[in-house]
């Protein structure tokens, strides 16, 4: 498992991000997502991925990352309609600096 927990004594659950999701969270979420100041801390540390089974701990971190990626991005529009982060707009203005 991708949190290193003893297999046989923790409770294994369908990840929710892939399994409870309709559609699953997308890499776009995710990073828009981690890129807020109320994001979870462990999104810093994490790449967007999906697990078949994961431990109950991260079942629950990720349950309150479906939750935001519901209340933040889905509930107003979509991942399309959301203004960029701070990170995506410095990223942007140093690949297009010298475009003038």
């Amino acid at each position: 498992p991708a949190c290193s927990q003893d297999s046989g004594t923790t409770e294994w659950k369908a990840d929710p991000l892939r399994w409870d999701m309709d559609p699953p969270c997308s890499e776009a979420e995710w990073t828009y997502l981690a890129d807020l100041p109320q994001a979870p801390g462990f999104m810093a540390t994490q790449r967007h991925g999906y697990m078949n089974k994961i431990c109950r701990g991260c079942y629950n971190a990720r349950l309150e990352v479906m939750a935001k990626v519901h209340s933040r991005i889905r509930a107003r529009g979509g991942i399309e309609q959301m203004r960029p982060t701070m990170r995506m707009r410095k990223e942007y203005e140093a690949a297009h600096e010298l475009d003038m």
